[in-house]
């Protein structure tokens, strides 16, 4: 049976239904179409379904680890994502989604991609991801909780965004705590 299914700029407007009898398919790559909806697939675990025409969040299976809807036409974000608790990188980047849900649970998340949509309000509080190396929130109004980043790797923000102002703050108290700690060490 197909673990792997790969679709990608083939000018498919949908998937067939019965996809959602393929129970090993674990991975499906189907970005770069004119897709409306994405199938429930059972053991969906890899999703690339980027650049297409998605404005539902589609419903998954607990084993998703790797989501990416970008450059689709999202409004919202379910609450239940918060219930896809094997996620480790997600991208919901260029969309048109308006408010984050409260996100707790993703303790495996090491990516976090929600650039550009434009209206995306909201403050994230990042220390619920013990894992997480990189989040992008430039280009929307979101706000970076001050204490939850000091572990990130890699925080990307835009100039005129909140995150910005956070980041920057984050920035000058770290090292003025770096200057400070080398003072007292002399």
């Amino acid at each position: 049976s197909i673990k792997t299914f790969y679709c990608s700029s083939c000018e498919l407007t949908e998937l067939p239904e019965s996809m959602m009898n393929c129970t090993n398919l674990s991975i499906l790559i189907c970005s770069e179409n004119q897709l409306k909806a994405i199938p429930q697939i059972p053991s969906i675990g890899c999703l690339n379904a980027s650049n297409n025409q998605i404005q539902q969040f589609p419903t998954f299976s607990l084993d998703m680890q790797q989501l990416d809807l970008s450059m689709n036409e999202l409004t919202s974000i379910p609450d239940s994502i918060d219930s896809l608790t094997n996620l480790v990188e997600i991208d919901l980047s260029h969309n048109k989604i308006a408010k984050l849900p409260p996100i707790t649970n993703l303790s495996h998340l090491s990516v976090l991609k929600i650039s550009h949509n434009y209206d995306l309000e909201g403050t994230l509080d990042c220390s619920h991801f013990l894992l997480l190396e990189t989040v992008d929130v430039s280009f929307t109004k979101i706000e970076l909780s001050e204490t939850s980043i000091d572990n990130i790797r890699e925080v990307i923000v835009s100039k005129d965004s909140p995150a910005y102002i956070n980041a920057e703050n984050i920035l000058l108290i770290s090292r003025t705590i770096e200057e400070a700690s080398k003072i007292f060490d002399s």
